[in-house]
């Protein structure tokens, strides 16, 4: 019979951890960055580091850091190998959940490289070295629940390559491979703070079959989500309007003949970061809405995407 192996990640390398792009509003980019510590029921442990970050909340790319302790068997040593371990990541938002769109869907990979090391390798003069390939995609969902806070759900299927090499000054020694299917079940709590970033809390559930035996993964993460980072670097995503030539009467003034009848006309209060509201007038023509900068929403714009031009 297969044995049941029950393992505790506050920080694992999966959807949990960088999907900060599920969280924003299309066209809004953002940072994230989170610490914790994780240990399994063997007593095995880990701490990492992850910082994330987001281009307009359709592309992520993320990176973590840590070092960490496994009482597993590698390639037939003995347990209690102690590790670090360097992990990128990439996802893709297929769809984007929207007004239109009732979720999103995200296509990610990532790669993790552990570097082992004890005293027998040591006194042994061998080297321990894993690595980790995954492909997989995952579906979100937002559930808003006030203002300021609002729940993430996410489903997610991914497919991971292990292997692990035992090498000595001879050359190559063992290699052990393990490749698996994971499943995940996830739900993220984000609370919106004054300063309109985002403290991030979750937890989830994976399931696999890797080392022939059941496994089930508990995560959980901590970490803040800053919107509007692009700011910061001079960027601010904008649509603009092409007008003809015969339009110009020069170049700082554009002449239009209004519709008969005039476009509607809307004011959003967005949040400043100063406190208060500032008022965003929009024009709504046969293309979308026109903002006080001449950039075009396809559709109503929200007041995240409208804070990202005015909140300041």
């Amino acid at each position: 019979m297969k044995g049941i192996a029950t393992t505790l990640w506050l920080l694992s390398v999966s959807s949990l951890v960088f999907s900060q792009g599920a969280f924003l509003d299309k066209d809004v980019s953002g940072l994230e960055i989170g610490a914790a510590l994780s240990g399994q029921l063997d007593k095995s442990y880990a701490g990492q580091v992850q910082f994330g970050y987001s281009f307009l909340g359709f592309f992520d790319a993320g990176l973590a850091l840590g070092p960490g302790k496994t009482n597993q068997g590698k390639v037939g040593l003995s347990a209690g190998q102690r590790y670090l371990s360097f992990s990128p990541s990439l996802a893709l938002y297929a769809l984007k959940q929207d007004a239109h769109m009732p979720l999103s869907l995200a296509l990610n990979a990532s790669y993790e490289a552990d570097s082992y090391y004890s005293d027998y390798l040591n006194q042994n003069n061998m080297a321990l070295g894993g690595s980790t390939y995954s492909l997989g995609a995952s579906v979100y969902r937002n559930f808003p629940i006030s203002k300021r806070v609002k729940l993430v759900a996410n489903v997610g299927l991914k497919y991971r390559m292990e292997r692990d090499v035992l090498e000595s000054d001879e050359g190559i020694m063992a290699t052990s491979y393990n490749d698996y299917p994971m499943v995940t079940v996830g739900c993220d709590a984000l609370f919106k703070q004054l300063n309109n970033n985002f403290l991030r809390i979750g937890a989830g559930i994976g399931y696999d079959q890797s080392n022939n035996q059941n496994n089930v993964t508990i995560s959980a993460v901590v970490s803040v989500v800053v919107p509007r980072v692009a700011r910061i670097f001079g960027y601010h995503p904008r649509r603009y309007i092409v007008v003809p030539a015969d339009m110009i009467e020069h170049p700082r003034t554009i002449v239009t003949q209004p519709a008969s009848p005039e476009p509607d006309t809307i004011v959003i209060n967005v949040p400043s970061s100063k406190g208060g509201f500032v008022p965003v007038r929009l024009v709504r023509t046969r293309d979308g809405y026109i903002g006080p900068q001449g950039e075009l929403y396809p559709n109503r714009p929200t007041v995240e995407q409208l804070e990202a031009l005015y909140g300041d």
